[in-house]
């Protein structure tokens, strides 16, 4: 070989070397690119993991293959709860008239009460005492609609009833209603 062809030769190698190198080192860069882009990812899954299970929206249940969950609307808590078994304790019945309207009116104003077995139950017991046949079967259909659902009233409530209670209560009022029409 002349070194003419040596040096061709040497130039084809050193080429052929080069892009080689240069492919393998591009591929090594997406590789690495690839691996950051797909770390960042993951952190921004976790981020937004943890925020939205931080922000109550999620819940996470253990239970028996046997056993039902019943996700629970809470609208009247505690505070409205104990409202309500003050003004069924009222001494006089003006009072008491005054504070279950008071109560369940306050109670009517709060978004998504119908949600809440507890709210229902307020509810039915005023309109059961003024004796509005219509809304308390209304309200009475609701509750028991809650309770069949699993979502039972709270044991702090005075006089918690059961469905039957209520059955029992709203044919009551219609028949005293009836009777009062026919009469």
């Amino acid at each position: 070989m002349d070194s003419k062809e040596m040096i061709i030769l040497e130039n084809h190698n050193r080429l052929y070397y080069t892009q080689h190198m240069n492919k393998d080192a591009h591929r090594k860069r997406i590789k690495v690119s690839m691996l950051i882009l797909s770390g960042v990812l993951i952190l921004v899954a976790i981020s937004l993991g943890v925020w939205y299970l931080s922000s109550g929206n999620i819940a996470m249940v253990v239970k028996n293959p046997n056993q039902t969950v019943v996700l629970r609307t809470v609208v009247c808590n505690d505070s409205m709860i104990s409202r309500y078994n003050d003004a069924v304790q009222s001494a006089t019945i003006g009072d008491y008239d005054g504070r279950l309207k008071s109560v369940a009116t306050d109670v009517m104003a709060l978004p998504s009460y119908e949600k809440d077995s507890n709210c229902l139950f307020i509810v039915l017991n005023y309109y059961l005492h003024i004796g509005d046949v219509a809304k308390t079967r209304q309200y009475g259909d609701q509750l028991i609609s809650q309770i069949d659902a699993g979502n039972y009233i709270s044991g702090k409530l005075i006089d918690p009833v059961s469905i039957t209670d209520i059955n029992n209560g709203i044919k009551s009022l219609e028949d005293n209603t009836n009777s009062v029409d026919a009469g």
